[in-house]
């Protein structure tokens, strides 16, 4: 599908849209189903490769980016998701690029940003986001933003987002992430049930939609989505926090938590969420004995 902006065709315009819902499957066929114009035909490269890296296929990520110059930076991404051994050495790589070139833009700014974050580096990724700024290097500063407990400038960059672009896909999802993180739980539910309604559901969508009947204590609501959710894809992180936390609002039986337990714990072994469990446990624990 194509979408007209003034006198000009953005081709990709819905293949951004699927992407940024994290309907990647439906992101791949509009993709695959346009020819876009010489100036998008990167672009639609890029997108096809962060695709596949969302979904985890970093080997086919990486192969279709072999001997592309101009892709070394996406080729490094999928190769820090995929190889922890390999991390060190594409920060470094990460590193001297960001400090050899002044002006970073487009895709290769938001995965440097990307892994900046993961790495914990957040005020750097800030900056660096500084460079060019788009909707996506928005959305992305306000992801950050939350991650810093720094909901007062997140609510500033999300009031500008939608005066600039209210329509926008990317300002509906920030919006309802600062609602989210707000406590406004009933606002968040209409935009992460309309953006379902409206572009199809997707693992990150359904999730939100949980979040968001969690915070009302609506526990069956959640669950029955996230009990969905987890059986087509039981390896979404987010999902299986939220199941852990609701499992003990609804009083589930031990061999569930632990169920979930173990099941984030081989797909996310890093998972902060579940890091802070393990610690609060242990201080729970020493209080106890003592």
């Amino acid at each position: 599908m194509e979408t007209t902006i003034g006198e000009k065709i953005d081709d990709l315009f819905e293949t951004r849209t699927f992407f940024y819902l994290h309907n990647f499957e439906r992101a791949k066929e509009e993709a695959l189903q346009v020819q876009p114009g010489p100036e998008l035909v990167k672009e639609k490269q890029a997108l096809l490769a962060r695709i596949e890296i969302a979904r985890g296929n970093y080997d086919e990520a990486i192969q279709s980016l072999e001997d592309k110059d101009d892709s070394k930076v996406l080729q490094w991404y999928a190769i820090y998701m995929k190889e922890p051994s390999e991390r060190p050495n594409v920060v470094q790589q990460v590193s001297d690029l960001i400090g050899r070139e002044s002006s970073l833009s487009g895709v290769n700014q938001i995965l440097l940003a990307n892994i900046l974050v993961l790495e914990g580096h957040h005020e750097k990724a800030l900056e660096l986001l500084q460079h060019h700024p788009t909707l996506e290097t928005a959305a992305l500063e306000v992801e950050i933003l939350l991650r810093m407990n720094r909901l007062d400038l997140a609510k500033i960059l999300t009031e500008r987002l939608n005066q600039l672009e209210g329509d926008a896909v990317l300002t509906h999802l920030t919006t309802a992430w600062v609602y989210l993180a707000e406590g406004s739980y009933r606002e968040a539910e209409y935009i992460f049930a309309e953006l379902s309604e409206r572009h199809g559901s997707s693992d990150m969508l359904l999730n939100g939609l949980a979040t968001a009947y969690l915070g009302q204590s609506k526990y069956q609501e959640a669950d029955n989505i996230l009990q969905e959710l987890v059986a087509k894809n039981p390896n979404y992180p987010p999902a299986l926090v939220n199941c852990l936390i609701i499992s003990c609002h609804l009083s589930k039986t031990k061999e569930q938590k632990d169920a979930y337990t173990r099941q984030l714990k081989r797909i996310c072994p890093d998972c902060k969420w579940l890091k802070e469990l393990e610690s609060f446990e242990e201080r729970l624990s020493l209080f106890v004995v003592s």
